[in-house]
């Protein structure tokens, strides 16, 4: 159970000064799920060396001890915010939020690998008795709206200012072998001398940026919109810890982003587009890196070509987008554990995608979706000789789908003793999902990759809702079918687990506005 408060207070002085101020609080705790372990066989490859399958055990095991892998969590957020109206199509908008959490983890076990053919899986754990965070930031810009000749300007300028901070204990401890056809749980765990690599640390870490920005949407004749922007970075990233690890790590980072964007809107039925839009990333904070050192700041660009058409008095719609992401230092998880990051120099992304709405009757509207994806890993300087980490170079980025779809229809009368009545169902899948972890030899010798699959698979959710208007409050009852067919199925695959999907469940849901 997590309690929460949401408050929030508007005050308007005048007609030209809106301050609008939010904030929540929330505290409990979450429990994370480890999921199903894999049973390598050898295969013949370059890269891949093995192949994965997850065991033959109920998708309801877990394989931690019961006393693990909970986190008790408090949080705290700020956010005023203050708008001036300047002028009828300028307001000045200035915007603070404060975030502050602590999250220690007791106990946190992962498994160490595959289970071997016995049903034997080794574990690992960590404990974080001390974990808090907390950010600052502002936001000042200045939207508006002016006319030059006929072209028709949306202007935008703006600056912002991010402080992260940081700091956590760990220490790494050994759980004993576990059995996943005949579990024994909450054995001794072994610390100190007698566990690997354990020792007691202290981490503070933090990151500054600020940037400025300036971006105008020009919409010219013959109806052609033009974006062009850019943003400039200033960015420094630093890391001190004490314990198993000494030292001191950082990162500064000065880089420019444009963006760019033409819209051709043919007629009223057809619109062509392009963009280029470029980021940068701060370098995964709070990760576990190898060394317990800074990886890389992350960056990207992406093109993107697309096409939105509307018929039938926008009864039906539809889209289709191509686009190529290049990222760099991407962070993955380690596929020698799961509770490591590493940056994977570069991966490229690339495909297409379809979505298309129809309003079949008055009543009845479907809605389709259909993604097809390549991601691939172009670049990663890891090695087992250099770096103890298989390289990924040329395979398929972990853990996502190359398929994704979905299909769903809705029944809602418009009129007649059934309006406020809403029935719905549908169906999600995907396909093509698979992680990585490294393969050993019986000495425990690094041999390269094992490729960890799931199936594709397709689920069915239903809806059924309410919604009526009673003196002066408006009641809205809504029933969610999750996994109608109760499905197994896996959901996701990361380093050495495959993460089980949620069987048949009901949510259901009450509104009551007055």
């Amino acid at each position: 159970m997590r309690p929460g408060f949401f408050p929030s207070i508007t005050w308007h002085p005048n007609q030209t000064v809106d301050l609008t101020i939010r904030g929540s609080y929330g505290s409990g705790s979450d429990y994370f799920d480890n999921g199903i372990p894999f049973i390598a066989r050898p295969a013949s490859g370059t890269n891949i060396v093995a192949v994965g399958s997850t065991a033959n055990v109920p998708l309801s095991g877990n394989f931690v001890d019961s006393h693990s892998n909970w986190e008790r969590i408090h949080q705290f957020d700020i956010r005023p915010t203050l708008t001036v109206r300047l002028a009828e199509d300028w307001s000045l908008r200035l915007t603070y939020k404060y975030f502050y959490v602590t999250s220690p983890v007791p106990l946190d076990e992962v498994y160490a690998g595959d289970a071997d053919s016995a049903g034997d899986l080794g574990r690992f754990g960590f404990l974080t008795d001390y974990s808090h965070h907390k950010t600052d930031q502002v936001v000042a810009d200045l939207p508006g709206k002016f006319p030059l000749g006929k072209i028709k300007n949306t202007f935008l300028v703006g600056f912002d200012f991010l402080k992260d901070f940081g700091a956590y204990d760990y220490n790494t401890v050994c759980p004993a072998t576990i059995n996943i056809h005949a579990p024994d749980y909450n054995q001794p765990i072994l610390t100190g001398a007698d566990c690997l690599g354990s020792g007691l640390g202290y981490n503070r870490l933090g990151y500054l940026a600020y940037g400025g920005y300036i971006q105008d949407l020009a919409e010219l004749p013959w109806h052609i919109f033009v974006l062009g922007g850019v943003r400039m970075n200033w960015a420094e990233s630093f890391e001190t810890f004490t314990g198993v690890f000494e030292g001191t790590s950082d990162v500064h980072e000065r880089p420019a982003n444009p963006r760019a964007g033409l819209l051709w809107q043919a007629n009223d039925h057809v619109s062509l587009y392009g963009s280029y839009s470029s980021n940068y990333g701060n370098s995964a904070l709070g990760s576990n890196s190898p060394g317990q050192r800074f990886l890389p700041p992350e960056s990207a660009n992406q093109v993107e070509f697309g096409a939105k058409t509307e018929w039938f008095d926008r009864r039906l719609t539809a889209s289709t987008a191509i686009y190529r992401i290049i990222k760099h230092n991407v962070p993955a998880p380690d596929p020698s554990n799961p509770e490591v990051t590493i940056a994977i120099g570069t991966a490229r992304t690339q495909g297409v995608e379809f979505d298309v709405a129809g309003q079949v009757t008055n009543a009845v509207r479907v809605i389709a979706s259909y993604s097809n994806l390549q991601a691939v890993t172009t670049s990663d300087t890891n090695s087992i000789l250099s770096t103890g980490i298989p390289s990924e170079q040329g395979l398929a980025f972990p853990s996502i789908p190359h398929v994704t779809g979905s299909l769903w229809a809705t029944w809602e009368p418009r009129q007649g003793q059934l309006r406020g009545l809403r029935l719905g169902g549908g169906l999600n899948g995907h396909a093509g999902e698979q992680a990585y972890q490294t393969y050993y030899d019986v000495n425990f010798n690094p041999l390269g990759l094992e490729a960890d699959r799931i199936g594709s698979t397709a689920i069915v959710h239903l809806m059924a809702g309410y919604e009526h208007a009673w003196s002066r409050a408006r009641i809205s009852a809504q029933v969610n079918i999750g996994n109608l067919t109760n499905r197994h199925y896996f959901s996701n695959v990361n380093v050495g687990q495959a993460q089980p999907g949620a069987p048949f469940n009901i949510l259901p849901a009450l509104e009551i506005k007055f």
